[in-house]
């Protein structure tokens, strides 16, 4: 794909919708699949652009200023010379005052010790890599996400994900209860660690990074993506 693609190119008033720019330096064939409800519903509010190469996606970002970005993968995550300067250019645009996502297949494909230092020397950000089971998870109502957009989110959902530590409290957006247990037909219902969290949105300069960890694309994290980019 030599240039970013758009999957509403034809709707009306296109000009005055937002636009999403699905970054995917590592796209997987089963993608578009498994993700096609996600992609409906954000087609459905805003003008989708993606590129799965890197000079696209840095002509494209250089040139435009999308309303979000949403990272569906972690090719940027480890230093190379094909991404490093895309993944200045996305980091340079969330300080700017954008929003950018780490969504979908990220957290799936990620390894902990790169995302831990990614977080640490790219983003300036304590967070780690931390547990990875399932759980139900709750909204915080006190979150900084649920006072900046009025969206209705699920007030609580199970989910498999890669949670993450060390989020501030104001950044969790969905965090376990004391009553939530390890949900698996293997390992015994343990109680979980009620400070680590799959689901973050933090402030980032004059912009926000949100990061959702779950590997199954529960309906409630589709709604919680359309959310962080303000659809």
């Amino acid at each position: 794909m030599s240039n970013p693609t758009s999957s509403n190119s034809n709707a009306p008033n296109n000009a005055s919708r937002p636009t999403i720019f699905l970054l995917a330096l590592d796209q997987q064939s089963f993608w578009d699949e498994l993700y096609s409800n996600l992609v409906d519903s954000l087609a459905a509010k805003a003008t989708i652009k993606r590129a799965v190469k890197p000079q696209p996606a840095l002509t494209y970002l250089t040139n435009n200023t999308p309303s979000a970005i949403i990272v569906t993968d972690p090719a940027i995550v480890k230093s190379k010379a094909t991404t490093n300067a895309v993944r200045d250019k996305v980091i340079e645009y969330a300080r700017g005052g954008g929003i950018v996502v780490l969504a979908t297949l990220f957290s799936s494909f990620v390894r902990p010790d790169d995302l831990s230092n990614w977080f640490r020397t790219s983003w300036d950000l304590p967070w780690e890599s931390g547990d990875y089971h399932r759980t139900t998870v709750h909204l915080d109502s006190e979150c900084r996400m649920r006072q900046l957009n009025q969206t209705v989110l699920p007030e609580e959902y199970s989910q498999k994900a890669v949670f993450l530590k060390n989020v501030a409290k104001d950044d969790a957006v969905y965090l376990p209860s004391a009553n939530s247990r390890i949900e698996s037909m293997v390992f015994a219902p343990s109680p979980v660690e009620c400070e680590q969290t799959p689901v973050v949105f933090a402030k980032i300069g004059e912009g926000w990074l949100g990061y959702i960890g779950d590997v199954n694309n529960e309906s409630g994290s589709q709604a919680v993506v359309l959310a962080m980019c303000g659809l």
